[in-house]
């Protein structure tokens, strides 16, 4: 695997998650892009040394030994010891909860609902917890409907707009969409969800003149933080 040095954390998780931990990375110099050509003269070479070094190095060399990082950078480890997964005990408390959401980086750090079992099953309404709608990249873990559902909770979504986040994951994971290229690119790009015909009631979305202004749109707001 080819990439930059920023990159290089992404890229152990990634292989973690893929279960193809061992296979060496070649990281060179970033950024690419505006480079004249001496510097991507040198970052060639930096290239074709580690491509060396990577051919006469032994199968099951650790991720990140042959690539060149930057100074001092912390490398991610797999998913599984990237962060503590077992359960955690869900109260009504706010201010707890967001504590140790923020604690363990499970949330965007502003406020959150607290996801309790009652309100993750009102989300789901009867829903199958366990149906996956495919694996999310970049970590490629299962997009269950109770993980969406826990999303929605905390991102302040009612039941009536979880149809609609489904639907919406549903389309990003269609392979034309590259949610891939989306989610791993540096560039600010997001998606844009249009909704049309008969799920726009029901969902409560803004429409018609200036929809995408309005001060009041907790719709919207929500939906969109939830993904």
């Amino acid at each position: 695997m080819i990439g930059t040095t920023v990159f290089q954390g992404l890229a152990v998780s990634e292989l973690g998650a893929l279960g193809i931990i061992g296979l060496p990375l070649v990281m060179i110099e970033h950024p690419l892009g505006g480079e004249r050509s001496e510097g991507i003269a040198r970052r060639a070479r930096q290239a074709v040394d580690q491509l060396t070094k990577a051919l006469n190095t032994p199968t099951g060399a650790t991720p990140g030994e042959i690539g060149r990082a930057e100074p001092g950078r912390t490398f991610l480890g797999p998913p599984s010891v990237q962060a503590d997964l077992t359960d955690l005990a869900t109260t009504d408390d706010p201010e707890g909860i967001l504590a140790a959401f923020c604690e363990r980086e499970w949330c965007d750090g502003l406020p959150i609902v607290p996801p309790t079992e009652a309100r993750v099953q009102a989300m789901l309404a009867g829903a199958p917890a366990d149906r996956s709608l495919g694996a999310m990249p970049p970590l490629w873990r299962q997009a269950t409907l109770k993980k969406l559902a826990v999303n929605a909770v905390m991102a302040g979504c009612e039941p009536r707009h979880f149809p609609l986040l489904v639907a919406a994951v549903q389309a990003m994971l269609e392979p034309s969409f590259n949610l891939y290229g989306v989610q791993a690119t540096t560039h600010p790009v997001a998606p844009l969800l249009i909704v049309h015909g008969r799920s726009r009631p029901n969902s409560a979305c803004t429409a018609g003149a200036a929809a995408s202004v309005p001060a009041f749109a907790p719709t919207r707001r929500s939906a969109g933080r939830s993904g």
